[in-house]
C-alpha cells in the first residue's frame, strides 16, 4: 500500500497529467493561498490527520491502476517512436467536441475540458443559442484568433440541424480552429436508451405529453441523428463523407473502449480520459442543477406496439449508430490489443478515483484533487450555458 505521501505525489501528477512523480512533491495548483511569512519560533506547528481506511484502500487500488497506466503509456510512447503502424501516424493536436443531448455528453466533454485546462489550451466557447441563429453567430465568431479546441452545445440542434448546416457547422469550426485537420468527437447511444431518456428528461416534464402523444410527434423522431445532420438513412454516407476520418464517435455502450482509441489515435496520455462520478453529488434523483433524474421505464416492460412504434422512430438513428460500432471496431483492430487494455485501465481508474473521493476524512490535498475534478465537470456545464469567457479554476504551473 502507498504511503500518505506517495499518494499525494500521485494525485499531484494525476492533477497535472503527468504520471511520472514517484517522489513526494508539493503540488503548487492545489494551493492559491500564498505561503505563510512568519518566522518558525512564531508559527505553531499543526499535524495533519492520517487519511481514513476507506481513503487507504480506495489510493491501494489507484495507487496500483496508475503505474499501470504509465506503463501503458511508455509502451505506446516506445512504439511510436520506433514507427509501428499505425502509432506513426501524426497525432492531431486540435479538437472539437460536439455535444449531444442525452449520451452522457457532460461527463465525456468534462474529461475533454479537464484535458484543454491541464494544458492551457485556448478554448472556443458557442453560445447557448436556439436553432438557426446559430449561423449569424458563426459569421461573428469566425475572425476570432485560431483556438485548439471547441466546445460546443446548441439547444435544439437536433431539431433544426439539417446536411448542409451541419456541414457550415464543420467549416465554422475549421475556421475557429484555423485548420481542417483536427479530431471532430460526439457522442452516441443506443437508439432506444436514447429515447426513453430523451422522452424522461425533457418531453415528459417540460412539454407535459403523454408517451403515446410523444410517439406520435414527429418533432422528436431520430433526433440524434438529426444532431450530427443525418435526417434519412440516404444523408449518412454524404455526412460521413463530409466528416472523414476526423470523426471520433464516442459509444456510450463502449466510452471506455472509445476513450482508448481516441487516445492512440490522438497521443494523449491514459490518464487524461478519466471519466470521474461524484458519487456524492446527488441523491441519486436530483441532478446538480435541480434537475430531477428518474429511472427510465425499460423497453421490455412497454407493450409490442409501443416497441414497434419506437423502433420506427429511431430507424436513422439505428443506422447511424451501426456505423460508429462499425468505425470503433475497425479502428480498434488496427492497434492489435492495445484498445482493449487501455479501456480497462481507464474505466478502473475512473472507478478508483471516484470511490476514493466518496471517503470521508480525506486529507487537504487529496480534497483538492476531488474538488477539481468535480467542479471542472460542474464547470464545464455552466460554461456552455452562456457566452461567458472561461478563467481558470485552478492555475496550473
Amino acid at each position: 500500500m502507498p504511503s500518505h505521501a506517495t499518494l499525494a505525489a500521485v494525485l499531484c501528477g494525476l492533477l497535472l497529467g503527468t504520471l511520472t512523480h514517484i517522489e513526494p512533491v508539493r503540488c503548487a495548483p492545489f494551493h492559491n493561498t500564498p505561503p505563510s511569512t512568519s518566522s518558525p519560533s512564531t508559527t505553531a506547528t499543526t499535524t495533519e490527520p492520517g487519511p481514513s481506511q476507506c481513503a487507504l484502500d480506495a489510493s491501494a487500488a489507484l495507487h496500483h491502476v496508475l503505474k499501470q497506466m504509465a506503463s501503458y503509456d511508455l509502451e505506446v510512447a516506445r512504439d511510436r517512436v520506433r514507427g509501428v503502424p499505425p502509432l506513426d501516424a501524426p497525432p492531431r493536436s486540435k479538437f472539437a467536441y460536439y455535444k449531444t443531448h442525452k449520451t452522457a455528453s457532460t461527463s465525456t466533454g468534462a474529461v475533454f475540458y479537464r484535458h484543454a485546462r491541464r494544458n492551457n489550451l485556448p478554448i472556443s466557447n458557442l453560445p447557448h443559442v436556439v436553432g438557426k441563429k446559430r449561423i449569424h453567430l458563426m459569421a461573428e465568431d469566425s475572425a476570432k484568433p485560431p483556438s485548439s479546441v471547441v466546445l460546443n452545445h446548441l439547444t435544439r440542434q437536433g431539431v433544426d440541424m439539417t446536411p448542409e448546416l451541419f456541414v457550415a457547422s464543420l467549416k465554422f469550426y475549421e475556421s475557429l480552429l484555423g485548420t481542417e485537420d483536427f479530431a471532430f468527437v460526439g457522442n452516441i447511444r443506443h437508439p432506444i436508451k436514447h429515447l426513453l431518456s430523451f422522452y424522461g428528461y425533457y418531453v415528459e416534464p417540460l412539454e407535459k405529453q403523454t408517451w403515446d402523444q410523444f410517439l406520435a410527434n414527429p418533432l422528436f423522431d431520430n433526433l440524434m441523428a438529426r444532431e450530427f445532420g443525418v435526417g434519412n438513412v440516404s444523408d449518412i454516407p454524404r455526412v460521413m463523407d463530409q466528416v472523414g476520418d476526423r470523426m471520433e464517435f464516442m459509444v456510450v455502450e463502449h466510452i471506455y473502449e472509445s476513450l482508448a482509441l481516441f487516445a492512440l489515435r490522438n497521443s494523449w496520455p491514459l490518464s487524461h480520459l478519466i471519466v470521474f462520478h461524484a458519487l456524492k453529488r446527488t441523491d441519486n434523483s436530483v441532478r446538480w442543477d435541480g434537475k430531477i433524474l428518474k429511472k427510465s421505464k425499460p423497453f421490455d416492460e412497454f407493450s409490442a406496439l409501443h416497441q414497434a412504434k419506437m423502433k420506427a422512430k429511431v430507424e436513422v438513428d439505428a443506422a447511424l449508430y451501426k456505423v460508429a460500432l462499425r468505425q470503433l471496431k475497425e479502428r480498434s483492430q488496427e492497434y492489435r490489443d492495445l484498445v482493449e487494455r487501455g479501456a480497462e485501465l481507464v474505466k478502473h481508474a475512473g472507478h478508483a478515483l471516484s470511490q476514493l473521493c466518496a471517503c470521508d476524512g480525506l486529507d487537504r490535498q487529496t480534497s483538492e484533487v476531488c474538488k477539481w475534478y468535480d467542479w471542472t465537470d460542474l464547470e464545464y456545464e455552466v460554461n456552455l450555458q452562456a457566452d461567458v469567457p472561461i478563467s481558470p479554476l485552478i492555475p496550473i504551473t
